[in-house]
């Protein structure tokens, strides 16, 4: 009674096509990650956005309060004979532009919000309550060391080299096909016969066999994976390039928002000091109203002006980050993608 096994043992061509597949599911994976950061960009830029107008609209409707208590205190002076009728009418223009810009910051900030709960998938009719925002940590170090963590996590280049991958082993796949398919066997046998001195044993053995040359069509396989690969190699070359440049102008642009933040700082202080010293010269007699209400204007577009620096300034961290493969509000992500 005799039992006969024969497996193959090595196809190099199943191999590389499992190797293929495989490179092929990490690369839709490092697809979704990436596209989930660039939705994550896109909310949160149109998030600060909306925060930015909402304040706006905050100071604004505090400008229109101040405005019209400076009208009112001016129609008294008018009403007294102290000023000329003109010098509270352009308290009134004052009150009016202050107004209009009140309505205009807050048709956008609905407009805005419109656009941040069709970028969340919901309807741009509902209603959306905007919390309090968390400060962004920029990256530190230098460009060169931003570089170099971009290269290291980005999801882009993490996929350029799954696809050089898979173009290396479709060049391995075109030399199988020159290979010959190696299969074992073997064979166990067991008898009952009693004259035999082993009633059991093993015997293997090595076989192959040998596609049958095609010609061109297997060199043409060959030279064109090849050039396939060639092509995945010069496309990560470029890819490597341009997202080196992408962090440099996001570091850069960095830079120029947090200049910008620092001055707009420093001139809210000093419109600030201005118009404390302007209201007490005020009380005393010694300013105009003309003045008053130039030093309010500047205080007012102070104001604003810091609001729109913090809101750039935070764009360009989370900008930075997403350029650098980092998650844009993700202050605890150091996980590399690779």
């Amino acid at each position: 009674m005799t039992w006969n096994i024969q497996t193959a043992i090595f196809d190099p061509s199943t191999w590389f096509l499992y190797s293929m597949y495989t490179r092929g599911e990490e690369i839709a994976e490092l697809v979704t990650e990436y596209t989930r950061q660039m939705i994550l960009l896109q909310v949160t830029g149109q998030y600060y956005y909306c925060l930015s107008l909402q304040e706006s609209a905050t100071v604004l409707q505090s400008q229109l309060a101040a405005a019209e208590s400076l009208e009112k205190q001016l129609r008294d002076m008018v009403r007294e004979g102290m000023l000329s009728i003109w010098q509270a009418d352009e308290a009134a223009v004052l009150v009016q532009a202050r107004r209009n810009d009140l309505q205009s910051t807050q048709v956008s900030l609905r407009l805005a919000k419109a656009d941040l709960l069709i970028a969340l998938g919901l309807s741009p009719m509902a209603e959306i309550a905007l919390g309090e925002a968390g400060i962004i940590q920029a990256p530190q170090g230098s460009v060169e060391d931003l570089i170099y963590q971009a290269i290291l996590r980005h999801p882009q280049l993490a996929i350029a080299d799954r696809a050089v991958a898979i173009e290396e082993e479709k060049v391995k796949l075109a030399i199988s096909a020159f290979l010959p398919r190696l299969f074992g066997f073997a064979t166990h046998t067991t008898t009952s016969d009693s004259m035999i001195e082993t009633s059991r044993y093993w015997t293997a053995g090595l076989s192959g066999m040998v596609s049958v040359f095609n010609g061109f069509a297997n060199v043409n396989q060959y030279e064109a994976s090849k050039k396939g690969r060639e092509k995945a190699f010069l496309d990560r070359e470029q890819q490597t390039l341009t997202l080196m440049a992408e962090v440099l102008k996001a570091h850069l642009n960095l830079q120029t928002a947090e200049n910008d933040k620092v001055l707009a700082e420093k001139n809210l202080g000093v419109a600030l000091a201005q118009y404390a010293e302007t209201q007490s010269r005020w009380k005393e007699g010694l300013v105009t109203g003309t003045e008053v209400l130039s030093v309010q204007s500047r205080l007012d577009q102070a104001r604003m002006g810091i609001l729109m620096a913090q809101y750039q300034y935070q764009v360009g961290v989370a900008a930075l980050r997403q350029a650098m493969g980092l998650s844009p509000i993700d202050t605890t992500d150091t996980t590399e993608t690779r």
